[in-house]
Parts: structure tokens; sequence; C-alpha cells
């Protein structure tokens, strides 16, 4: 801006220019990051619609950890949980799947199928 002091209007204008184009650059990227966050949670919205819609069993699992994210209600309804926070943040693997069986099964095969299993 020291060019205005001296008069030099070629070089204020040129100072502006450069000044506005940076806040055409910070503009855009702002307006390019409120968009990607609108399709997200639009695609957010149509995951939990999905989800929670299916008649299957569907739990989300991060891997390689193996640890239950998401369940859906009918997911709850096949583990015999009351609530989505009975299931998430547990392991997905063997030792809830063989829990959860074992109590789907008869009473009377409960104890031969477990011990068959290692348990």
């Amino acid at each position: 801006m020291h060019a205005y002091a001296k008069g030099d209007a070629k070089a204020a204008d040129t100072d502006v220019r450069g000044i506005m184009e940076e806040m055409a650059k910070d503009i855009s990227f702002g307006l390019d990051h409120l968009d990607a966050v609108r399709r997200e949670r639009a695609t957010q919205d149509f995951n939990e619609a999905l989800l929670n819609n299916l008649a299957a069993g569907i739990s989300i699992v991060r891997f390689p950890d193996q640890v239950i994210e998401r369940v859906n209600a009918r997911m709850l309804e096949i583990y015999g949980a009351s609530s989505v926070e009975d299931l998430v943040g547990y392991f997905a693997g063997k030792k809830l799947s063989i829990m959860k069986a074992a109590q789907a099964w008869p009473h009377s095969r409960r104890k031969c199928s477990l011990r068959a299993m290692g348990r």
C-alpha cells in the first residue's frame, strides 16, 4: 500500500488486484468446503436411512481391529441388545458371535455346541 502514498496508481492497482485475487481464492476455498460438508451430511443421512430401513441385520465394523461402529435395529434384535450402546465399541469377532449364537439355540443343544466350539 506504499504505492498509494507515493501516488503510483499502476502499482496500487497491481497491489489491489493481488489482494482481490487472494480474497477470491479464500472465498472459493470456503465455498468448496461448505459444499463438501453439505454433500457429506446428505450422504450420512442417506446411509442412516438405508441402514435403519433394511430388514436384514447390519453391523458396520472397523477393521483391522474388528470393533463394531454401528448397527441397525434388526441387528439389535438378533443379538438381543436393548440399545445401540450395548454393541458399539465391542469386538465383532468370534467371541461375540459364539455368545449370541448360544443364546439363540435351544438350551439342550447349547452346551454341546459350545463344547464343540472350544467353549
